[in-house]
């Protein structure tokens, strides 16, 4: 069993054919921020072609699974007239989800 951190943020388990994913930001209940979006993009897709990937669980560390967006970043970003900031995140969330909810594999 090998298990990685990509960064901090998204832990990766790997054992034999399953490779377990956790959001690892239990103080902010694991709301995601734009480079844990990437990282689950990323790896959801690279899964897909792995045939030696048969199964990927994702999950929460402590208390919360996941609390959505992070809005607080989003917020700051708008305060400093970053106005693109949330339009990015919530386009690539609704991406990473339309991943998910039509991957091929469990």
């Amino acid at each position: 069993m090998a298990s990685f951190p990509l960064d901090d943020q998204v832990l990766v388990q790997e054992t034999m054919f399953v490779r377990t994913l956790t959001l690892n930001r239990p103080r902010q209940l694991n709301t995601l921020s734009l480079e844990m979006i990437s990282q689950l993009s990323e790896l959801f897709l690279a899964y897909e072609d792995d045939a030696n990937v048969k199964l990927i669980i994702l999950k929460g560390r402590g208390r919360a699974f996941c609390a959505g967006g992070n809005l607080a970043t989003v917020h700051r970003h708008f305060l400093e007239g970053n106005l693109k900031y949330g339009e990015k995140v919530s386009q690539k969330i609704i991406n990473l989800t339309y991943l998910i909810a039509t991957y091929s594999k469990p």
